[in-house]
């Protein structure tokens, strides 16, 4: 039973130390798009690296829905990119990037954007000059005005990478990014789950 528990709490502080050293994370990104229910516009996402140059930085966005998707509107444009909506669709910071694509909304959007490379680190590690930015806009049908945002820029949400790697997020109102826990990590925590378990098992057993 010792033994077991051993391993348990070996298994719990791997995973309090893989975060720190981490240099892929995933965030969701959700979007109250009600107020625009079956109206058209655009969606426009980019990654963008500082002037001072970053190093590299991919984002992979996946899992897309919620809005109907128009690939074939004459006003769509994807430059740098790979892929397309629902996803993947692959961003790099080493490269000038824009995808725009025409949708028609639904009650909610969502996806999940993964970032990774030499440029992210939760530890602050990157030797970085500049930051990144991945960013995610809204236009009317028109193009004449953003949607979902205050922002003067029109920015709806955006995931800011800093120069020395570590990540920070904000969404407008009715827009949520909060970033998930890696897979690898959620398997650690429950295998130490069952061990701490089979662990307690034995101990009432023997009582």
């Amino acid at each position: 039973m010792k033994q077991l528990l051993s391993i348990a709490s070996a298994l719990l502080l791997a995973c309090a130390v893989v975060p720190a050293h981490a240099d892929t994370v995933t965030y969701s990104v959700t979007v109250n798009t009600s107020s625009q229910a079956g109206n058209g516009g655009y969606i426009d996402l980019e990654l963008n690296a500082g002037s001072l140059g970053a190093q590299d930085i991919t984002a992979v966005v996946n899992g897309f829905n919620g809005a109907v998707l128009i690939p074939g509107d004459p006003n769509n444009q994807a430059t740098g990119t790979t892929g397309s909506l629902p996803g993947p669709l692959s961003f790099d910071n080493q490269t000038g990037n824009d995808y725009f694509e025409a949708l028609t909304f639904g009650n909610e959007l969502s996806f999940l954007v993964t970032l990774s490379g030499d440029g992210v680190s939760t530890s602050g590690a990157s030797t970085s000059n500049s930051g990144t930015i991945f960013q995610l806009e809204f236009l009317d049908s028109g193009q004449n005005n953003f949607l979902f945002s205050n922002d003067p820029n029109g920015i709806a949400a955006e995931i800011d990478v800093a120069a020395d790697g570590t990540l920070s997020s904000a969404g407008q109102p009715g827009v949520s990014v909060a970033a998930t826990p890696e897979p690898a990590t959620l398997s650690l925590v429950g295998l130490a789950g069952v061990l701490v378990r089979v662990a307690q098992r034995r101990k009432q057993r023997a009582a």
